[in-house]
C-alpha cells in the first residue's frame, strides 16, 4: 500500500509541469518546512502571539453593538499592553494618552532580550536551541526590531489623544458614575466638535440638560446581568439605554447629540449591505475549489445581470418536442464525470491515509484556535504582571 501511494505521488509530480517559479516556490517550502522547521515555527508562533492583541482590538469593533464610546479607552488599553511586551514598566506607569504619544521609544527603555514577551508556544520552541545559538540570537534581535517598529507605527497612527474620541467616551452611561471620567466636561465639548447637530437656540438648553443629566438619580439601570466568578458584568447596549432616556423626554437636546454621535459607527451589518457579491455567492461557495468557484460566480453574475434564473433561462415551452441544447447536455455529462473522478481520487487518498494514521478524535480548528488565544492571553498577562512586580520590588528597595 505504501509503495502504491509513493508511486501515485511520483506520478502526480511527474505529470505536473512546473515552471521555474513553481520549482523555486517548492524549494522554498521544503526549505522552511523541513530544513528550517524550528526557525519557521519560531516566526509563526511569535506572529500568532504578538498580533493576537491587535486582532482582538480590531474584532471588538466588528460586533453588532455600537462601540464608538469605547474606542478611546480600548485603543489606549491595547497600546499600553502592546508596549508592555517590550518596554520597562517604569516608563509606562502613570502615563496618559499624551504621555504615551510623546514617549521616545529608544534602546535604554527596552526590556532585556530575554525578558521580552515572545509567547508561550514560541518559548517552547526556543527551549530546543542551545544557549547562544546564532539563529536564536538573530531571532531575538529581529523580534526586538519588530516590536520597536510596530510600537512607533502605532504611536504615530493611533489617535490616542483625539479630542473627538475623548468627548465621545462621555456618552457612555457608566462614565457618569465615575468621578474621574470628566464626563460633564466632555459632554459640553461635543457641540463645539459636532457643530452641525444642534441649532443655535439649542446650545444653552443643552448645557443645562448636561448639568441635570449628571445629577439625575432616576435614570434607567445600566447593568444588564451581574457577573459571577470570572465572568464580568454585562451592561445594557448604549443605544438601547439612551433610547430609554429619550422616552422620558427630559433631555431632548442631549439625546439628539448622543444619537448623532452613535450614528458615526454603522457597524458590519450596514457594511455588508454594500457588498456587491453578497447576493451572488452563497455561504457554501467558500468550500469550493478555485475552478468551480470561478465558474459558479461567473454563471451567477450572468443570471443576476439578466434578471433571470437557471430554470427560466433554459425553460422549453414544449417539453417533448422543443429543441434540446446539445452543448448544455454535453457540459452536464462532462462535469458529472469530472466530479466522479475527483471524488474517486479523494476516496483513494483518504483510504491510504487511514491505513498509516491511527484514527483519533481531532481537536476542531475553532477549538484549537480558542485554546491557543486563551493560552497566549494568559501568558501576556503573566508577563505584564511579572514586570510590574519587578518594578514594585525595585521601588521598595529604594525606600
Amino acid at each position: 500500500m505504501l509503495k502504491r501511494k509513493v508511486k501515485v505521488i511520483h506520478k502526480k509530480i511527474k505529470d505536473k509541469k512546473m515552471t521555474s517559479a513553481g520549482d523555486e516556490r517548492k524549494r522554498r517550502i521544503v526549505k522552511h518546512l523541513i530544513y528550517e522547521s524550528n526557525k519557521t515555527q519560531l516566526i509563526a508562533y511569535f506572529y500568532s502571539a504578538s498580533l493576537q492583541l491587535l486582532k482582538q482590538y480590531v474584532c471588538l469593533f466588528q460586533s453588532k453593538d455600537p462601540l464608538i464610546h469605547k474606542l478611546n479607552e480600548k485603543q489606549l488599553e491595547m497600546f499600553v499592553k502592546f508596549l508592555a511586551c517590550f518596554i520597562k514598566t517604569e516608563y509606562l506607569q502613570g502615563k496618559d494618552a499624551t504621555g504615551l504619544k510623546n514617549l521616545d521609544i529608544v534602546d535604554n527603555i527596552l526590556l532585556p532580550k530575554d525578558q521580552i514577551f515572545y509567547g508561550k508556544h514560541t518559548e517552547t520552541v526556543m527551549a530546543k536551541y542551545s544557549k547562544g545559538d546564532s539563529e536564536l540570537e538573530e531571532f531575538k534581535i529581529n523580534v526586538e526590531t519588530c516590536y520597536v517598529n510596530a510600537g512607533k507605527y502605532l504611536q504615530k497612527k493611533l489617535p490616542l489623544n483625539n479630542p473627538v474620541l475623548c468627548a465621545m467616551s462621555a456618552i457612555d452611561p457608566i462614565a457618569r458614575d465615575n468621578a474621574n471620567s470628566k464626563a460633564s466636561y466632555y459632554l459640553k465639548q461635543l457641540p463645539k466638535l459636532a457643530v452641525n447637530v444642534l441649532k443655535p437656540e439649542e446650545e444653552d438648553p443643552y448645557v443645562m440638560e448636561v448639568n441635570g443629566y449628571m445629577l439625575d438619580e432616576n435614570l434607567p439601570a445600566t447593568l444588564s446581568i451581574r457577573g459571577t466568578g470570572d465572568k464580568p458584568d454585562q451592561h445594557v447596549r448604549v443605544d438601547k439605554w439612551w433610547s430609554e432616556v429619550r422616552k422620558t423626554g427630559k433631555y431632548p437636546c442631549l439625546t439628539k447629540m448622543v444619537f448623532a454621535m452613535l450614528s458615526c459607527f454603522h457597524g458590519p451589518l450596514v457594511e455588508a449591505s454594500f457588498n456587491a457579491m453578497g447576493d451572488i455567492l452563497g455561504n457554501k461557495s467558500f468550500n469550493m475549489n478555485l475552478d468551480t468557484y470561478n465558474s459558479y460566480q461567473t454563471v451567477q453574475y450572468y443570471l443576476k445581470g439578466h434578471g433571470t434564473s437557471a430554470i427560466k433561462l433554459f425553460t422549453r415551452t414544449d417539453v417533448l418536442n422543443g429543441p434540446i441544447d446539445m452543448k448544455m447536455c454535453k457540459n452536464i455529462k462532462s462535469s458529472a464525470s469530472e466530479y466522479k473522478k475527483l471524488q474517486e481520487e479523494k476516496r483513494e487518498d483518504r483510504e491510504a491515509k487511514e491505513v498509516y494514521h491511527k484514527k483519533r478524535d481531532l481537536e476542531s480548528k475553532k477549538a484549537y484556535k480558542k485554546k491557543t488565544e486563551k493560552e497566549e492571553n494568559e501568558a501576556r498577562e503573566a508577563h505584564i504582571n511579572m514586570q510590574k512586580q519587578k518594578y514594585k520590588k525595585k521601588q521598595e528597595k529604594k525606600i
